[in-house]
């Protein structure tokens, strides 16, 4: 026949968390101390498997963390290597690329001018062409190449009456030269054309036509230069 003590004992051992429950000496607890020591040892357990789930979010937070700070790292460094970097970016406005391709120009840079060019533009009617077409940036270049020689000490160009219309953009230019050498008090020498156009795409000048020449923008310019608060 089982006993009372021994039915107790075997409930206990059914609802022990503890694997290996008969590590206890019972006959030396009493019902107290025993249910006391099975707390505490229930604790104990229950401490571990927190920190066991505690570790396994660590380890599944870790890597999408680590993911975004590569990410970051990244965007940083496209960043910093565009600082400084003439190429036109594809998104630009015409305007913006116009602009900067002026400043190009202006700074006597074949290189950073051809830069804005699509290997398949066509320009028309430049000044220094003879055939009055140029197709392909290999033809460009070697009307841009002679510009800087053209240019002297001279300003370079300069755009006015800009309209935008799209992807086009109109405008009136002026272009100054001054010798070689020379300081700025010699008033450069003027070359004007109105309604030029140049047509933009994906950030590149796929068609520039240069309009007909007009001494009246050089005329009026020169005026301004000696109107009377000038």
């Amino acid at each position: 026949m089982v006993s009372v003590e021994d039915r107790v004992i075997a409930l206990i051992d059914e609802g022990n968390p503890i694997p290996d429950p008969t590590g206890l000496d019972r006959d030396r607890l009493d019902a107290a101390a025993y249910l006391a020591t099975l707390a505490q040892r229930s604790s104990e357990v229950t401490q571990v498997d927190t920190r066991r789930e505690d570790q396994k979010e660590k380890r599944t937070y870790w890597p999408w963390l680590a993911a975004a700070m590569v990410i970051v790292v990244v965007g940083l460094a496209v960043v910093l290597l565009n600082q400084g970097d003439d190429t036109p970016a594809a998104d630009a406005s015409p305007e913006e690329v116009l602009a900067d391709y002026a400043a190009a120009r202006n700074s006597g840079d074949v290189d950073g001018v051809m830069e804005f060019y699509a290997e398949d533009a066509v320009v028309e009617n430049h000044p220094l062409d003879d055939d009055g077409i140029a197709t392909g940036t290999a033809e460009i270049r070697v009307l841009e190449e002679q510009v800087p020689g053209h240019q002297g000490s001279g300003d370079g160009v300069e755009y006015i009456d800009i309209l935008v219309s799209g992807n086009r953009v109109t405008f009136d230019y002026m272009f100054f030269s001054r010798p070689a050498g020379a300081d700025l008090s010699v008033i450069p020498s003027c070359l004007g054309a109105t309604d030029n156009q140049v047509t933009v795409e994906d950030g590149k000048i796929t068609v520039f036509v240069y309009g007909p020449e007009s001494e009246t923008l050089c005329l009026n310019w020169l005026s301004s230069m000696f109107a009377p608060g000038t």
